[in-house]
């Protein structure tokens, strides 16, 4: 296959999570700026000892693990509650009430549906536990955005491994 231009690919795309093990309950989590995937893979060398010095007779796989980090800048109570780790609830005005780490245990689909015009469209889809990452700057300097960093850990499922990836070929989807 030779190099082509129109496989160059400039990131864009909607972020959807859903507390369900549904894909018809995917909410869309707003602007999320930034989302990467990393493939964690945990490995064993036996070395051989046949001869005066060691060498590696093969590398086994140990351990496995997608973990996701992504970055929501569009601050909701029903965003916030992932990064408190919450229940959503609201107060007699409507307003969004939460109370960090009563819900340490927030399960869901996690969707990254590719929207960019540059290159192929990439959708990601998997089974996630999320948690908060980092820090939740409520004030900042100059005229910087608040974001609600969060990672999220893969669980491993039938329909979708640790990760599907869909990679729609033709440039004109």
């Amino acid at each position: 296959m030779a190099a082509n231009t129109d496989d160059i690919r400039i990131g864009k795309g909607i972020v959807s999570f859903s507390e369900t093990d549904s894909e018809d309950d995917l909410r869309d989590l707003g602007f999320v700026p930034t989302f990467s995937i990393t493939e964690d893979i945990t490995t064993k060398d036996y070395l051989s000892a046949r001869e005066g010095i060691s060498t590696v007779a093969k590398t086994f796989i140990t351990n496995l693990k997608t973990t996701v980090k992504f970055r929501i800048d569009s601050i909701v109570g029903a965003n916030l509650k992932y990064f408190a780790l919450a229940d959503l609830d609201t107060d007699t005005d409507g307003n969004s009430e939460l109370i960090s780490l009563t819900n340490t245990d927030i399960e869901g689909i996690l969707k990254c549906e590719g929207t960019n015009d540059a290159g192929h469209k990439v959708d990601w889809i998997a089974k996630v536990s999320l948690r908060p990452s980092g820090e939740l700057a409520l004030i900042t300097d100059a005229d910087d955005f608040t974001g609600i960093n969060l990672e999220a850990t893969a669980i491993k499922t039938d329909a979708y491994g640790y990760g599907k990836y869909t990679v729609y070929d033709a440039v004109s989807v």
